[in-house]
């Protein structure tokens, strides 16, 4: 019987038998086969009856579809004991009635990594990696070890003669160093340190830590006697001593390291990387009295630099001897200065993503989901905007004297549900919770994006408050019974972030927000007003009743006001 065996993955040891009916597998549960992978799309592969015989076709997903090992670029006949790779999943084809074809040749580690990626890259397990490129650079360091000793000793186990490699697989070995017979292959100086410090980078836990491994790699490295690694300040754009190192001594205090500043603002500037071997004889730095003062021979700075930005500077110098770095020394320096920039910029990224999880989640207390990525999608800075909106209040007619008659935790009990309804009925208009006021609750209906019944929503979002007020009584402490209210008007108003830089609130300004408020002060119990202008954006959507021209309290000019009610 045809069936397909899950051999690894999230479902190993799962079956699915093969009939007439095409199967699809994928990440969405409605596949036949569901794949709970992240690399697996949502329609990924599909599995049907040809003839006698099955195939697989791949479906247009984005990580491909793969039998043993090669890319399925059209459908593809499977045999007995096929397996066919979907993102980590390998399932295999049985089929014990269809002869089992003839053993295929085995193919070389260049011939896989080709079929995979499109290249001749060799792929070699992990298992198999020299020991020496597992070990982590910083606990070596935090023992005493050196780095030079680190080198010598991985050098010292890959240096065993080597044997040509074949033909085909020449250029590949080539590439990542000699390869020794049934070992891994031998370990490259520079791509050893660039190895390890990459991991140092990935793994260290604070930014000062990777600093201070590289700065301790790059001495011992290019033999300079000090170094010193500078960030550029946000606030004053000025260049600032992270992290001292001397080569002997170890640490140092920022005061003690005293470095030429006509270099690194020369490297900050015009972002380059500089490599003097007498800077006391260097044209470029004949006015660097840091340079004379305090002798400084031989120099190298290079930028921490992504794309365009620099974000700082390693200097490293000696103090005692000339000629002492060469274009290779500059170079390496360059290398470990960008692992550094990666290092940096990965903790403005997590900084930025931290702050927009805290202010998302801020955010969908008030929110609907749509309109907290329409207020993400802008950038957030202090400022307002004109816009068409319109504004709800709403509150619990007689709620001093509710409070002042029963005890605080029955009051938060009913506030609570008063507060979780309405947020529930504003978000399911599409309307924003700007404010909670005691037991006052101010909604925007349009404020964050176009919505062009913001009105007949806003309306229809305060006739369903007042209808599921028996709801809230339940939540109400026996035998209390209490009135709604609520007001709604239209307008021109300013909305946008307002505030300091350290605390900011995305709201709404303007006499629309004020006449609002008045019209839910107006209002009869159990019952909403709304404005003129509110009016005429209903359009007849929703009856109205006009109450005529009233005066509301702080205004000169009387306004038509309308009473809406919950039928």
């Amino acid at each position: 019987m045809p069936k397909l065996i899950v051999k690894s993955g999230a479902s190993a040891g799962r079956e699915f038998v093969l009939t007439d009916k095409p199967v699809t597998g994928g990440r969405m549960p409605d596949n036949d086969f569901e794949l709970r992978d992240s690399l697996v799309s949502r329609k990924h592969s599909e599995v049907r009856k040809n003839g006698a015989s099955f195939v697989v076709s791949d479906l247009g997903s984005s990580n491909g579809t793969f039998v043993n090992n090669r890319k399925v670029e059209k459908p593809q006949s499977l045999n007995e004991g096929d397996e066919i790779l979907i993102g980590d999943t390998v399932l295999v084809f049985r089929d014990e009635t269809a002869a089992r074809p003839a053993a295929p040749r085995k193919q070389t580690d260049s011939e896989i990594a080709k079929n995979l990626y499109g290249s001749s890259e060799i792929v070699r397990p992990i298992g198999e990696m020299s020991e020496d490129l597992q070990m982590d650079v910083r606990e070596s360091i935090a023992r005493g070890v050196s780095w030079k000793e680190m080198s010598r000793r991985a050098q010292a186990q890959t240096a065993a003669p080597a044997e040509a490699p074949p033909a085909e697989g020449a250029k590949a070995a080539a590439e990542v160093g000699t390869v020794r017979p049934g070992g891994p292959p031998a370990v490259d100086k520079k791509f050893f340190l660039l190895y390890q410090l990459g991991k140092a980078v990935t793994q260290a836990t604070t930014l000062d830590e990777i600093l201070d491994v590289a700065l301790h790699i790059s001495l011992e490295e290019v033999g300079a006697e000090r170094g010193v690694v500078m960030l550029q300040d946000a606030a004053s754009n000025d260049l600032v001593a992270r992290v001292c190192r001397h080569r002997d001594r170890g640490l140092l205090d920022p005061e003690e390291m005293t470095v030429s500043r006509t270099i690194t603002s020369r490297v900050l500037k015009d972002k380059v990387a500089i490599l003097t071997n007498d800077a006391k004889e260097d044209s470029r730095f004949a006015m660097g009295l840091s340079i004379i003062q305090y002798n400084i021979r031989a120099a190298m700075c290079v930028p921490l630099w992504d794309k365009q930005d620099v974000l700082g500077v390693v200097y490293v110098d000696n103090l005692l001897k000339t000629k002492a770095f060469t274009k290779d020394d500059l170079e390496l320096l360059t290398a470990i200065a960008n692992q550094i920039a990666i290092r940096i910029k990965q903790e403005e990224l997590y900084a930025r993503l931290k702050d927009q999880a805290v202010m998302r989640a801020n955010l969908e207390r008030l929110h609907p989901p749509e309109v907290v990525d329409k207020i993400l999608e802008q950038e957030v800075s202090l400022g307002v905007e004109e816009r068409q909106v319109t504004v709800l209040f709403c509150d619990i007619q007689g709620f001093t004297k509710l409070s002042e008659k029963n005890p605080p935790p029955e009051v938060s009990r009913l506030l609570n549900a008063y507060y979780e309804n309405l947020a529930r009925i504003v978000f399911e208009h599409h309307g924003s919770v700007n404010k909670f006021i005691g037991d006052g609750v101010m909604a925007i209906f349009g404020a964050a994006g176009d919505q062009p019944d913001h009105a007949i929503q806003a309306v229809k979002a305060g006739q369903d408050v007042l209808r599921v007020r028996p709801q809230l009584l339940s939540a109400a402490p026996s035998g209390v019974n209490y009135n709604l209210r609520v007001g709604i008007n239209s307008g021109t108003v300013l909305v946008g972030w307002v505030g300091s830089l350290k605390l900011m609130e995305y709201t709404v300004l303007g006499d629309t927000v004020n006449i609002a408020s008045r019209l839910e002060a107006l209002a009869q119990p159990n019952t909403l007003c709304i404005g003129e202008k509110t009016h005429s954006l209903l359009n007849g959507a929703v009856p109205a009743k006009s109450l005529g021209k009233r005066q509301l309290r702080g205004r000169e000019q009387e306004i038509g006001v309308f009473e809406v009610t919950a039928d």
